[in-house]
C-alpha cells in the first residue's frame, strides 16, 4: 500500500483514495470491515458552520500551506540536529519523521485544492479545518520530539546538542500550546453521546454482516 504522504496527494487529486495507512488496507484486501471507533472528544461549532467567512478559499488554503510547510522544516531541522545524538530507542523519531512529511504532504495538497476553487469565499468551517490541521500537526511532532529529548536527558548525561533542542523544543511547544488554547474550543462532548455514537457504528456494522446471511435464508425459504 502506498505511504500517507501519497494517498494525501492523491485526495487532493480527485482519487478514490483512503487517508493515511493502517490496518484497514490490509483488511480491505481480504473482504473484512473495519470499524474505527474514534471519535472527537471536544466540540467547536466552528467545525459545522456553513456561513461565509468573507475570506477567499484559495488564499485559505495557501497560508494553510505555508505554516504547515514552514513548522514542518523547523522541526525537520531540529530533529536531522540531534539524530547523531540519540541513544534511547523509541518510536518518537519515527513519528516526527512520519507527522513532518505528513505535514508537507498535507500543504501540497491544499496547495493543489487551492488551484481549482477559484474566487469563492470559504466557509467558518473551511477555515477552521485549514487552521486548526496546523495546530495539530505541529503539536504533534514538536510533542513527540520533546518526549524524545526528555528521555534522553533523564536517563544519562545528555550531551549539550541535544540539551539545547530540549530548551529549544519546550519553548516552541509551549507557544504552540498557548495559541491552540487561544484559538480552539475548550467545550466536551457529553461521553453518553460519544458512546451512543460508538454503539449504533457498532451495530450497524453487524447488521451488514448479517445482511448475506438474511437474505440466503429468505431465498432458502422461498425455495422449499
Amino acid at each position: 500500500m502506498p505511504p500517507a504522504e501519497a494517498l494525501i496527494a492523491a485526495n487532493a487529486q480527485g482519487a478514490a483514495a483512503r487517508h493515511g495507512g493502517s490496518s484497514a488496507h490490509h483488511a480491505d484486501k481480504h473482504g473484512a470491515i473495519t470499524l474505527i471507533t474514534e471519535v472527537p472528544f471536544w466540540h467547536d461549532e466552528r467545525a459545522s458552520d456553513d456561513s461565509s467567512s468573507d475570506r477567499p478559499y484559495a488564499e485559505v488554503l495557501r497560508a494553510s500551506a505555508r505554516q504547515l510547510r514552514q513548522d514542518a522544516a523547523t522541526l525537520t531541522g531540529l530533529h536531522q540536529r540531534i539524530r547523531p545524538h540519540l541513544r534511547v530507542a523509541s518510536p518518537m523519531p519515527a513519528a516526527a519523521a512520519d507527522f513532518a512529511d505528513t505535514a508537507v504532504s498535507l500543504a501540497a495538497a491544499h496547495e493543489t485544492i487551492a488551484a481549482t476553487v477559484g474566487t469563492r469565499t470559504a466557509t467558518v468551517a473551511e477555515v477552521f479545518a485549514a487552521e486548526s490541521v496546523v495546530e495539530m500537526l505541529r503539536l504533534r511532532t514538536a510533542g513527540v520530539l520533546r518526549r524524545q529529548l526528555l528521555a534522553e536527558c533523564e536517563k544519562r548525561a545528555a550531551p549539550l546538542p541535544l540539551r539545547d533542542a530540549l530548551d529549544e523544543v519546550d519553548v516552541l511547544f509551549d507557544q504552540w500550546c498557548e495559541q491552540a488554547e487561544n484559538t480552539l474550543s475548550e467545550k466536551t462532548f457529553p461521553l453518553r453521546q460519544l458512546v451512543s455514537l460508538q454503539m449504533a457504528a457498532a451495530l450497524a456494522v453487524v447488521s451488514r454482516l448479517a445482511q448475506p446471511t438474511r437474505e440466503a435464508s429468505a431465498t432458502a425459504a422461498a425455495a422449499q
